[in-house]
């Protein structure tokens, strides 16, 4: 299904699915353009070809721009709920969660790229700080991000899905009266 973009340029969204690629441009909180693709080996590593068929996608419509926001596979995301010192401390919190998020993986320090941020710390835990941290290993990250920018794109993020699905649907759970929700029926 493909809906035509009106709106100025916006980043396009792409989720990297083990059996579907699917692109999506949001604005305001409203769907632009979207796209979906049949991987030409489901589960398999993302191919030039994977990358020329969204390159041409893109340039045929419905999308606008060529900047991207890329979901990471799920198979290629680390995360972890961390408790470190507190932040009052002066504690390297960034390094300390990429420290931890790395061992947890088996993986040395300066091979994973981390991002995190606070939780809410349970009322018997006043010294520490716990994080959510969310990872990936370097060399990945960079070789798909070189993949998209050899196409021609440009690549403001790396992502992951459920949180850059609910950033793109705030409006509309904004918007709603009372809880909202967002069903991703897969596959």
């Amino acid at each position: 299904m493909r809906w035509r973009s009106a709106a100025p340029s916006a980043p396009i969204g792409v989720d990297l699915g083990a059996r579907h690629i699917q692109a999506a441009q949001v604005r305001e909180g409203r769907l632009r353009g979207s796209a979906c693709w049949p991987r030409g080996a489901p589960g398999a590593a993302l191919t030039p070809t994977d990358i020329r068929e969204i390159a041409r996608s893109v340039a045929q419509g419905p999308f606008d721009g060529r900047t991207l926001v890329v979901f990471v596979p799920g198979s290629q995301v680390m995360t972890g709920v961390l408790e470190l010192p507190p932040r009052s401390s002066g504690a390297p919190i960034e390094q300390l969660a990429r420290a931890e998020l790395a061992r947890r993986h088996g993986l040395p320090a300066d091979s994973v790229e981390v991002a995190c941020w606070d939780l809410p710390s349970p009322a018997r835990a006043a010294n520490r700080t716990y994080v959510m941290a969310v990872g990936g290993r370097r060399d990945y990250l960079n070789g798909l991000v070189d993949g998209f920018e050899s196409a021609g794109f440009r690549v403001r993020a790396l992502d992951v899905r459920a949180l850059a699905v609910s950033r793109a649907c705030r409006r509309l759970l904004l918007e709603s009266e009372g809880t909202g929700a967002i069903l991703d029926v897969d596959w």
